[in-house]
């Protein structure tokens, strides 16, 4: 015959368990990873990027100057003011932006964006042979 004692010693034991299970450890809240700004590659898609990023990191972004920028094949897809809203909605609202990765591969470049907000964003720009810009993407990262 099993005595109450011991009986009750292991359901205390049990509920221990149980409740040790149940309860959550306070998560210690990690400090953001440090972030280094890079600088933008000497070369055509750099220099064109940096253009962009600059251009972001204004204070008003100006349609004219993108006119010139923007390809013929971009311009029958969207008008420069088209884009500029776009920008001012999307990426506006994070600057200014620093450069935190860059690659390159013909006439495309992948940045590695990160905002004031502490948001890194993924910006990808293809290019004519003449510079101009041909499409412009983001997304968050």
């Amino acid at each position: 015959m099993v005595s109450i004692k011991k009986t009750l010693g292991v359901s205390m034991l049990a509920l221990a368990l149980v409740l040790t299970g149940c309860t959550s450890t306070p998560e210690v809240e990690k400090e953001p990873a440090a972030v280094t700004e890079i600088a933008f590659p000497d070369s055509e898609a750099g220099t064109n990027s940096k253009w962009v990023v600059d251009q972001l990191n204004s204070d008003d972004i100006d349609p004219a100057n993108w006119q010139e920028k923007l390809s013929d094949k971009l311009l029958e897809e969207m008008s420069a003011e088209e884009l500029v809203k776009v920008l001012d909605e999307g990426l506006k609202p994070g600057a200014p932006y620093m450069l935190v990765s860059f690659s390159e591969s013909g006439e495309q470049a992948v940045l590695g964006l990160m905002g004031a907000d502490d948001a890194k964003r993924l910006l990808t720009l293809s290019f004519e042979k003449n510079g101009e810009i041909s499409g412009i993407f983001y997304k968050n990262a």
